[in-house]
């Protein structure tokens, strides 16, 4: 295992494989734009990181699994906002007609996604594909390459920093059916 500072030179790493991770990202994505500022930050993100970063595979094959990372990434986030926009688009009525009981739940459902930006990014990433995108844990286990015991122990540890982190709202317990809710 060598620090990636000592083995690469990033410039050489950026020009040898920027196309590679673009076309990676816009065959995906379908979106040459998004594509465009997605080899961005995986390129920003491996500048920033090159001091500590410890790569114990090729630098093409650290690349190819941190732009299927960084697209599944984007995916999800898409699709949380859809999600969420829609949530609002079907409860937007008027302020007057709202009950109690709403307001809490947008006051619940807004602190879990604030949260969940604190998970640390595996766990973040299998609880979010589990949680909110649906799926299930092998198709999880498949999609991030770890395995199913891995998936159940991040989701856990997700289920566990969130409880804990919900503890002083009334309606903890239905924090469980929003995600059941946003499944749909």
């Amino acid at each position: 295992m060598n620090k990636i500072s000592h083995l690469y030179n990033f410039e050489d790493i950026y020009n040898q494989y920027w196309e590679k991770v673009y076309l990676q990202c816009a065959s995906k994505l379908n979106d040459t734009e998004i594509a465009k500022d997605l080899t961005q930050d995986i390129f920003r993100s491996l500048w920033e990181r090159h001091e500590e970063l410890v790569i114990t595979i090729s630098i093409e094959h650290y690349l190819a699994k941190a732009t299927k990372l960084k697209v599944l990434e984007y995916i999800r986030n898409e699709a949380v906002k859809r999600r969420h926009n829609q949530l609002l688009a079907d409860n937007s009525e008027p302020i007057t007609s709202v009950t109690e009981e709403e307001l809490n739940y947008k006051e619940l459902y807004e602190r879990l996604k604030f949260l969940i930006g604190f998970l640390p990014t595996q766990c973040r990433n299998v609880f979010t594909l589990s949680k909110i995108d649906g799926l299930s844990n092998k198709k999880i286990s498949s999609e991030l390459n770890i395995s199913e015991r891995a998936v159940e122990y991040h989701i856990t540890k997700a289920y566990s920093f969130l409880r804990k982190k919900m503890k002083d709202f009334k309606l903890f317990l239905s924090f469980f059916t929003i995600f059941a809710t946003l499944v749909k």
